[in-house]
């Protein structure tokens, strides 16, 4: 990630290491943030490779993760009383 963002090939990053948040900060027209993160959970995928290189695939598993994520968050805002 640290190549990407510092040579412009992507516009963000949610976590790197603290070498290159410093090098983005000095770069001009780039900033960074520090936010407190306990937990990370995600998915990384070679898409380069079958079955992940069609994106049809890879949207027919994403589509149940995004459900499951809105069904617990209104599930979650229901039964705050909100």
């Amino acid at each position: 990630m640290a190549s990407a963002i510092l040579s412009n090939r992507v516009d963000y990053v949610r976590a790197t290491d603290p070498v290159t948040k410093r090098k983005a900060a000095e770069t001009p027209g780039m900033s960074a943030a520090t936010y407190y993160q306990s937990v990370v959970h995600a998915t990384w995928v070679n898409n380069k490779k079958k079955p992940l290189d069609d994106p049809r695939v890879r949207r027919a598993i994403r589509h149940p993760q995004g459900r499951a994520y809105k069904t617990a968050r209104l599930s979650a805002g229901l039964n705050s009383g909100n």
